[in-house]
């Protein structure tokens, strides 16, 4: 699988803004770079490098957003302080980098100084492979929002490099990607996916052991039950198995609530204690009967056929 090593800037000598768009005192900066088609790409390692930490500027209040994704970045409508429309973030799938940058006072005469405030993914996740994509391109681009006109600008310059891996897949698996990639590229431009709830309700206050402190007693499920119904059997063995009835009644009994300090679950005369860690992790393949019978063994033979004796 070939590797591509991409090393790309976004540089600007000395800009001059005057006009206000749609969405306020905003300009962007976009460069896009072109990958093999039908096949998958792989972010293996990333870096970010802010070659010109100074900025001439007409404005002390300035925030940027710098992207790398498959498709061009959309705005949105949430605002991040005072700056509307900001760009996405970071949790949408087709943003495979983004990096956050800010004025800071003056550290030189007449220059703003430019600092990264945080990284996606950050330095340590990024010497790593992160992410897949299936567009043939690549797109850099620094968003810069403004309370106010940029009359002047620059000079900017800020070095992104990333480390590709590519593999050819089939047709219909690599237009099923693009086309993934398109819907999520559409992104939903207000975002608002946190449910709040009164502080009185977090679920963690009214947990029985902290609402009432030390150690617990618990029941202990009988040996005889043990082996029948909370220790996972292997595929090729026979043992004893509980019908339905049974599971449904010992589910129930360990869902029992109980008052402190008696032990979560609850004693049965037909099963005997059964403690409530037993429907944490229901086994599969319940089957009905008293008994499983033992399965034949498998065999295989050369060339992988399975053989059963």
């Amino acid at each position: 699988m070939p590797i591509h090593e991409i090393r790309e800037s976004i540089e600007l000598g000395q800009g001059v803004f005057t006009e206000k768009s749609e969405f306020g005192f905003k300009y962007i900066f976009q460069k896009r770079i072109n990958l093999q088609a039908g096949k998958v790409h792989r972010m293996l390692q990333t870096d970010f490098f802010l070659d010109n930490p100074y900025l001439d500027t007409n404005t002390e209040s300035l925030f940027m957003q710098f992207y790398v994704t498959p498709l061009p970045v959309i705005y949105t409508n949430m605002r991040y302080g005072p700056y509307l429309n900001v760009g996405p973030s970071a949790a949408n799938n087709y943003v495979l980098y983004k990096a956050n940058l800010d004025l800071v006072r003056p550290t030189a005469p007449d220059f703003e100084s430019l600092r990264v405030l945080s990284e996606f993914p950050n330095d340590s996740l990024g010497t790593f492979p992160t992410f897949d994509w299936y567009s043939p391109n690549l797109y850099l681009t620094l968003i810069v929002n403004s309370q106010e006109p940029l009359t002047v600008l620059g000079p900017v310059a800020m070095t992104f490099y990333a480390a590709v891996e590519s593999k050819n897949v089939s047709y219909v698996k690599s237009m099923c990607g693009r086309l993934k990639e398109r819907q999520e590229a559409h992104i939903a431009t207000i975002m608002n996916n946190g449910h709040m709830i009164n502080a009185a309700r977090n679920s963690g206050q009214i947990f029985p052991m902290w609402r009432h402190g030390g150690v617990r007693s618990s029941g202990m499920l009988a040996a005889d039950q043990f082996g029948q119904f909370a220790l996972p059997g292997d595929g090729m063995d026979g043992e004893q198995m509980w019908d339905n009835n049974d599971l449904l009644a010992a589910a129930s009994a360990g869902r029992t609530m109980v008052s402190t300090p008696e032990p979560f679950g609850q004693d049965t005369a037909a099963y005997g204690f059964i403690p409530d860690w037993l429907v944490m992790d229901l086994p599969m393949g319940i089957q009905f009967g008293p008994i499983r019978d033992q399965f034949p063994q498998t065999l295989y033979n050369d060339a992988g056929v399975t053989r059963m004796v």
